[in-house]
Order: structure tokens, then sequence, then C-alpha cells
């Protein structure tokens, strides 16, 4: 997945992420506002800045205690709430 690969799909309202992917890169999802919901897989170890920048619609993140999230990964995502899961407490998400 490169950089800004989905920018500005506003349309995009679901997306799966492979368990395969180890990053998300910068602005990756950049302005897809009709995201509501993101599971992000343990495999992920980072989520660059302003992967999910100004997705107004994304009000739930999943993502493992063990990801590093960039400061701006979700900047301006004003109804977010970002839940962090262990592992073991849930089979890794992904």
């Amino acid at each position: 997945m490169g950089n800004r690969c989905f920018e500005h799909c506003s349309n995009l309202k679901e997306i799966k992420i492979s368990n395969k992917l180890d990053k998300i890169p910068e602005r990756a999802f950049f302005r897809c506002k009709s995201l509501d919901t993101v599971t992000v897989p343990s495999s992920v170890k980072s989520i660059e800045a302003e992967s999910f920048a100004f997705c107004d619609g994304l009000e739930d993140v999943y993502i493992s205690e063990t990801t590093q999230v960039a400061e701006t990964a979700f900047a301006w995502c004003d109804k977010i709430s970002i839940h962090r899961y262990s592992e073991d407490a849930i089979g890794g998400r992904g």
C-alpha cells in the first residue's frame, strides 16, 4: 500500500486491512469521509501521519496496543474513539 493510495475516496464505506500489512502509510485514507469503523490488525506496527485525517464519519477505531500511531494519524476526526486492544485479550483482531 502506498502513500495517498485511497486519498479523497469519499464514498469508501468499509475497508478490510490485510494481516500481511505492516504499516498504514501517510495519508492512505485521507478524507475518506464515509468510513465509520476501522479495525487495524495486530500485524500493523505503525500508522503514519494523517493516515486517516479528515475522515469525518470515523467513529470507532480498534488498534493493537503495540502499534505505533503518529500524532496526526487521526487529525480532525471529531467523532473518533480509539480503542486499544491487547493481542492476548482478543486474539490479535486479525
